[in-house]
């Protein structure tokens, strides 16, 4: 049996974290040099590049929902730039 340091659930984990904690070390690398203006678009389209890249590469089937949750955030990063 394996112990719980070694399981792959902890690795899957632990894996994650690191993922994670090199996004909020590259983000605040970015916030050094550019303001917060300029990067947030990009976090809030984020979804949206994921999304079209999943149907290009992985051909993920893009439904309708998927469209519209698209549309209202793309609408919120504009809303939110303009201000």
């Amino acid at each position: 049996m394996e112990d719980d340091l070694g399981s792959a659930r902890f690795k899957k984990f632990r894996r994650r974290s690191l993922d994670h904690d090199r996004f909020i070390f590259i983000t605040l690398g970015l916030l050094q040099h550019f303001e917060l203006s300029y990067l947030y678009p990009f976090q809030g389209l984020s979804v949206v590049i994921i999304s079209l890249l999943a149907a290009a590469i992985l051909r993920e089937k893009l439904t309708p929902r998927l469209f519209i949750g698209a549309a209202l955030i793309s609408a919120g990063v504009v809303l939110v730039s303009l201000s």
